[in-house]
């Protein structure tokens, strides 16, 4: 079987959200390859976060951008997993973010 054809997508900083997003390509009839050196997937499975290279079919790169909007808007804001955990501890608790 001959390897598709790929173009990058996007980089994102977990294998978990990596595997949420081919899951979402997936869905939508596109093929989407995850991509980790042989370092960094190591890494991750010692505890570490290691990022990963999402790749598409050409065809449906501009497709795949819109689909993962969210996900690209989260990574290239530059918030850090503890200001995102902070966000997401006060979010789930709207009395303690008050009472500050």
């Amino acid at each position: 079987m001959e390897e598709e054809k790929t173009v990058y997508l996007m980089t994102v900083r977990h294998s978990y959200e990596a595997e949420s997003i081919r899951e979402l390509m997936k869905n939508n009839g596109i093929y989407c390859e995850l991509r980790q050196s042989g370092v960094e997937g190591y890494l991750e499975l010692i505890g570490w976060k290691s990022p990963v290279d999402l790749y598409v079919s050409p065809q449906h790169l501009e497709e795949a951008k819109e689909l993962t909007k969210c996900f690209r808007e989260d990574f290239e804001s530059g918030i850090t997993d503890e200001e995102l955990e902070e966000e997401a501890l006060a979010a789930g608790n709207p009395e303690e973010t008050l009472n500050n």
